[in-house]
């Protein structure tokens, strides 16, 4: 099966640098948004353009491969294979002409992401990832940091109101407390990426859909990282979740600050 999810990866990689192009190509422009469920959730015709440009790859390469887009209204299967694809991760910094944002495509096999690719125009890097074959950033092997506590380590997570999942305005003060850092950037995919890069110890955000988190889930995996849910279950990439990522070392005592004070 491994050399299966290489080929859907390379498949991903093309369709994700095919959505950034799009995007890379708006961004000097800044086009104008819209609002979807308000003024924090956005869209632009950039965002479309891009969809549209990942979805013609993806049914050229695996036609009979169902699709779930941000910009659409399919609902993810139960079972089997589909493909997931954020056209613009991180819409507002793109609004706003912040460059920390990207396109992202990933492979899910009966709700687990199998193959991914997140592209950031910005600074030309494509990161990708298979099951059982690591992951990768321009070719180049990843892995996650080896910071052993919140001293050494440089995390990022997102300030939210409260949710079903959990208010983390407790839970990012607390940790900021004792992190060397923590920061707030705007991408969730990409944060992930960072993390299997080893530039982010961890990350958690307590509400994301599945499309703004199981490509970057993959790589972090793949990079010797742990995702998991809140609770320190598995991610079910049919459904939103709470997302939290780390290097492995630290994932325990990051889980249980979020537990104890994210309520």
């Amino acid at each position: 099966m491994k050399e299966q999810w290489t080929n859907y990866r390379d498949l991903a990689s093309s369709a994700a640098v095919a959505a950034a192009a799009v995007a890379r190509r708006y961004q000097r422009q800044r086009p104008p948004a819209e609002e979807k469920a308000g003024y924090w959730d956005l869209v632009t015709e950039a965002d479309r353009e891009a969809q549209v440009a990942a979805l013609q790859v993806l049914r050229a390469g695996a036609p009979e491969i169902p699709i779930v887009a941000e910009e659409g209204a399919d609902a993810a299967p139960e079972s089997g294979l589909w493909w997931l694809v954020d056209p613009i991760d991180g819409t507002t910094n793109f609004v706003h002409g912040l460059p920390y944002f990207c396109s992202s495509v990933a492979l899910i096999a009966d709700g687990a992401p199998v193959a991914a690719a997140v592209a950031d125009p910005s600074h030309r890097l494509t990161y990708a990832a298979a099951r059982g074959a690591g992951a990768h950033c321009n070719r180049r092997r990843l892995h996650v940091d080896a910071a052993a506590d919140f001293p050494q380590a440089l995390l990022s997570s997102r300030v939210t109101p409260r949710s079903p999942y959990g208010d983390n305005m407790r839970a990012y003060s607390r940790v900021s407390g004792v992190a060397r850092a923590t920061r707030n950037l705007g991408s969730a995919e990409l944060e992930l990426c960072h993390v299997a890069c080893g530039w982010l110890s961890a990350f958690w955000e307590m509400i994301l859909n599945p499309w703004d988190y199981a490509a970057g889930a993959l790589l972090v995996a793949e990079a010797g990282g742990i995702v998991t849910d809140a609770a320190g279950l598995p991610l079910d990439a049919r459904r939103p979740s709470a997302v939290v990522a780390s290097n492995g070392r630290l994932h325990a005592a990051l889980l249980a600050i979020i537990q104890r004070e994210a309520r």
